[in-house]
């Protein structure tokens, strides 16, 4: 594959580039069968198009050459030649040889510039839940849940392409996500035990793939009140990743982005983490 540059590095903009649209609809229900307790679910959808592809890394562009039929991106035969002398008479230079050091000798031409032809779409569950405990002497509990359930994630790398699944794969959005929280007050005392929650995925990075496990570290945070009540003096404590829960290993090299034995997007390897605060509003 011949690359040809406008920019002196093997690469010509693509200047009819165009924004990326989505459709979003949701339809959702609240549920409150007391003044104290509540209960949301939403449904959303969210179909993307217009997505920019990048062809110019795709090593297995050729395997799929049918899928980009009617976008002009794949020219076979003496059309490529043509078209690879084309643009050397617009006087764009070349990055690598040609064979027989002639443009016309080209029998397989790829436009790798990004283009605006991908689509996804993505369907899910949103829900949260809360409940508040007021008690005489033990001052007052706040229970509350959130997560995320996706059903589907679906995407599409040209139009004539079929759409592949890509729920719960390895650094696509995952089937589940949650988070739950106990939250104690009382008088100038206040506690906070939250665990989050990363349902088990796949990586699919690899030749053999792996099964992910889960991931809940659980936090806490301690709050005391000094000085008056309208304006105190706020101290805290937090501990994150209180158990010192090890995130899942992943089988994937380090990378710029970090990661490296484990999935810097869905976990954290740092650990037990202590911070201590001191606030005061002037």
């Amino acid at each position: 594959m011949i690359n040809l540059a406008g920019d002196g590095n093997g690469y010509v903009g693509n200047m009819d580039l165009k924004p990326e649209t989505a459709t979003t609809w949701s339809v959702g229900a609240d549920f409150q069968p007391t003044r104290r307790t509540k209960f949301s679910l939403t449904y959303f959808n969210v179909d993307y198009k217009n997505q920019v592809i990048a062809l110019l890394s795709d090593l297995s562009l050729l395997n799929r050459v049918a899928q980009y039929d009617g976008t002009g991106l794949i020219t076979q035969g003496a059309a490529a030649g043509a078209l690879a002398a084309q643009y050397v008479a617009q006087g764009l230079t070349v990055s690598g040889a040609f064979p027989g050091g002639s443009p016309n000798n080209v029998t397989l031409f790829v436009d790798g510039r990004s283009q605006n032809l991908g689509r996804s779409i993505t369907r899910g569950l949103d829900f949260t839940a809360s409940h508040v405990i007021d008690t005489d002497k033990a001052g007052r509990f706040t229970l509350a849940a959130s997560g995320t359930y996706n059903l589907g994630f679906k995407t599409q790398q040209a139009p004539a392409a079929p759409f592949i699944s890509q729920l719960n794969l390895i650094f696509q959005p995952l089937r589940f996500r949650a988070r739950a929280s106990v939250n104690w007050e009382m008088e100038r005392w206040g506690i906070l035990l939250r665990a989050t929650h990363v349902g088990g995925y796949t990586n699919n990075a690899i030749s053999t793939p792996q099964a992910v496990k889960s991931y809940t570290p659980i936090d806490a945070v301690i709050n005391f009140k000094v000085g008056e009540q309208a304006n105190p003096f706020n101290l805290g404590l937090e501990i994150r990743n209180v158990f010192n829960i090890k995130p899942p290993y992943v089988n994937i090299a380090p990378s710029s982005n970090g990661s490296g034995g484990y999935d810097a997007t869905a976990s954290d390897p740092i650990g037990r983490l202590i911070a201590v605060s001191a606030r005061k509003k002037f």
